[in-house]
């Protein structure tokens, strides 16, 4: 007997849809000086508030190492490049086709960061937290003065804006060198009840701080600080930057494409009870 044969259907082939190419996170590239805590500790914060890899590069005291290192970086070809501190802002300017985002740099405008293309984060901390601060000591202020070199005009106005709203008007002179800055603090003087000295390098030298600061208190001048270790020569306050702040601001920047510069909305405060007692400041009383 005879077997019809079976008739075969074949089955169209499976449709495999294509599969997305896996995304391809790309590190941040972080600049800094060498052996220096504070850069260290912002790297450290980023780095863990970063969902995308990090990678430190660190610039020491020698120029042909700091060429070798931005060479390294360009041939990397980092699209995004976090530089802290003035030396490594400005190393950064030499590299092409990264986005490069600063902090810890003071005179910014001076150094034409932003006219590169950089984004970043104010190092003068809350101005508005400081005069609030200052003015339950001494709740008669009214008059201070800042002496910085030249191109600081965005920080300024910032300062000036949050000491208006607490009944204080700053003083602001522009010198070039530490001579002139301390010409100008004895011109100042019998205008203002205390001065703000700020982190300017291009104005401030050991020798001018330590008689700044004699000069400051001999005049019985009330005067807030960018570092604690100036208690020693004096100084009624501290203000600092918060380097938690800081480093989610930086995070902040990376994710927008954006070009501004963050000022910081908080500070750390300290009050030198030594100096406040020699000025007969107490809490709440002039």
């Amino acid at each position: 007997m005879t077997v019809p044969a079976r008739e075969t259907v074949s089955q169209p082939a499976p449709v495999l849809k294509p599969q997305p190419a896996p995304k391809v996170v790309e590190p941040v590239a972080i600049l800094l000086n060498e052996n220096n805590p504070n850069s260290q500790q912002i790297a450290d914060l980023l780095t863990a508030k970063l969902t995308t890899p990090t990678q430190l590069y660190y610039l020491s005291a020698l120029p042909q190492q700091q060429v070798e290192v931005v060479a390294q970086l360009q041939q990397q070809a980092y699209s995004q490049v976090v530089a802290i501190g003035s030396n490594a802002a400005l190393r950064a300017k030499s590299l092409d086709d990264s986005r490069v985002v600063f902090s810890q740099v003071f005179n910014y405008q001076d150094e034409g960061l932003i006219e590169a293309g950089f984004s970043g984060v104010s190092m003068v901390p809350s101005a508005e937290k400081l005069f609030s601060e200052w003015k339950q000591l001494t709740p008669g202020l009214k008059h201070i003065a800042i002496i910085t070199g030249p191109n600081n005009q965005q920080q300024i106005a910032r300062i000036q804006q949050a000491a208006k709203h607490h009944g204080v008007v700053v003083l602001h002179r522009e010198v070039n060198n530490d001579k002139e800055m301390l010409y100008e603090a004895k011109q100042l003087a019998p205008l203002i009840q205390g001065f703000w000295l700020l982190p300017d390098n291009r104005v401030l030298s050991r020798r001018s701080i330590k008689e700044f600061m004699a000069q400051s208190m001999k005049q019985g001048k009330q005067v807030a600080l960018f570092n604690r270790q100036l208690f020693k020569y004096g100084g009624l306050l501290y203000v600092g930057g918060d380097v938690d702040e800081i480093a989610e601001q930086l995070k902040v920047q990376l994710a927008t494409t954006e070009q501004s510069v963050f000022g910081l909305k908080t500070a750390k405060i300290e009050i030198n009870q030594r100096a406040a007692e020699q000025l007969l400041l107490v809490r709440g009383e002039q």
